[in-house]
């Protein structure tokens, strides 16, 4: 549920800070801003949309969900920014 997830999420340490060199800011979008970062280990850049998530606003955590899982299902689209 997206109840759980946002716990989850408070509970895990993010990947962005520990993987990732923060080189500017792209634009924003919905529901966060989007940066050009560097990935220390493949050596390459790719832009990363950072997202706050408020616990008290469920109905923008299940949005944002649904963001994510409609981004997994154009994996393959020329137009669409990979999903990882």
């Amino acid at each position: 549920t997206a109840e759980q997830l946002q716990m989850d999420t408070i509970r895990t340490r993010s990947r962005f800070g520990s993987e990732f060199e923060e080189q500017g800011l792209v634009g924003s979008g919905g529901f966060g801003k989007v940066y050009r970062v560097h990935h220390y280990v493949s050596d390459k850049e790719y832009a990363i949309k950072k997202i706050v998530i408020r616990r008290s606003n469920m109905a923008e955590i299940e949005s944002m969900i649904r963001e994510v899982r409609m981004l997994a299902k154009l994996d393959n689209h020329g137009n669409v920014v990979r999903y990882y």
